[in-house]
């Protein structure tokens, strides 16, 4: 596999229970780059402040801010997870990507759908609970209603796969070859 040189973001993004995670982590098995999974930022703030606190998702975003800037300025390439809900995480998302953009990275971008009922049927998955996940059908229900998890992240192009039909060595091969440069 011949990976670009210099630092590249994937960003993995989908609904709740979608497959990130699994996703991601099969794609740094085969290409190296680094995991930041999503909840990796918020467990450090969920040991401080609570999901109904105001300052939360301030605090979340500030942590991944670092991350993700640490990681471009020591030219770290990285898959990341982010569970994009359209017109609220817009600026995040921006503000992420051009952590990379600045230093001549490269920001790649995976959108991972599946149908309602499949989301529902995964959110329960004992490994999620492990990851601080939601694992409640109910409050997966509220998200969904509330939130617009379908949607790409506007002015951005690349892979759209559907994990109901894509088992996850197969989805990691085609964001590789995406990383690569083969595939849009």
């Amino acid at each position: 596999m011949s990976l670009p040189e210099g630092p590249t973001l994937c960003l993995v993004y989908g609904p709740p229970a979608v497959g990130k995670l699994t996703v991601a982590t099969e794609v740094v098995a085969r290409t190296g780059y680094r995991l930041v999974h999503n909840h990796v930022s918020i467990e450090p703030v969920l040991s401080i402040l609570g999901w109904d606190d105001e300052g939360f998702f301030r605090a979340v975003g500030e942590v991944r801010t670092v991350l993700f800037d640490a990681a471009a300025r020591e030219g770290v390439s990285i898959v990341a997870t982010y569970a994009y809900a359209a017109g609220v995480d817009d600026a995040s998302i921006a503000l992420l990507a051009g952590a990379y953009a600045d230093r001549g990275g490269r920001v790649r971008y995976v959108r991972l759908t599946a149908p309602t009922e499949v989301l529902l049927g995964r959110v329960t998955d004992a490994g999620r609970r492990e990851h601080g996940k939601i694992t409640s059908v109910e409050d997966l229900r509220g998200f969904l209603a509330e939130y617009d998890f379908t949607s790409p992240i506007p002015d951005t192009t690349g892979p759209t796969i559907d994990t109901s039909r894509t088992e996850p060595a197969e989805a990691a091969r085609i964001v590789a070859q995406h990383l690569e440069g083969t595939t849009p």
